[in-house]
């Protein structure tokens, strides 16, 4: 991927001063995840997929608590849902 964007450039040997490896993947910044492997002597950046980036997610200690004191508590009643679950269908006669 990287060598198909450096090509834009001309020579994929080199990039380009005023442009960072971040810039030219298009890569957010913010967010910048990359997968870096090794495939027959080459290196290989290229931009992390959305699934993957999506899957994970950290918490601070007192991020897990709430997290588990929402788990805990009572669940709330979908007295709406319930009806319209329970009640007949579109398609009921």
């Amino acid at each position: 991927m990287v060598s198909r964007a450096l090509k834009r450039f001309g020579n994929s040997r080199c990039l380009p001063l005023d442009k960072t490896l971040l810039e030219i993947l298009d890569i957010d910044y913010e967010n910048a995840q990359v997968t870096i492997s090794i495939q027959q002597n080459k290196l290989i950046i290229e931009k992390a997929p959305v699934e993957q980036e999506q899957t994970q997610f950290l918490l601070n200690n007192e991020q897990w608590e709430e997290f588990n004191k929402a788990l805990e508590s009572k669940p709330k009643s979908l007295s709406r849902i319930n009806k319209l679950l329970n009640g007949p269908g579109v398609f009921d006669e």
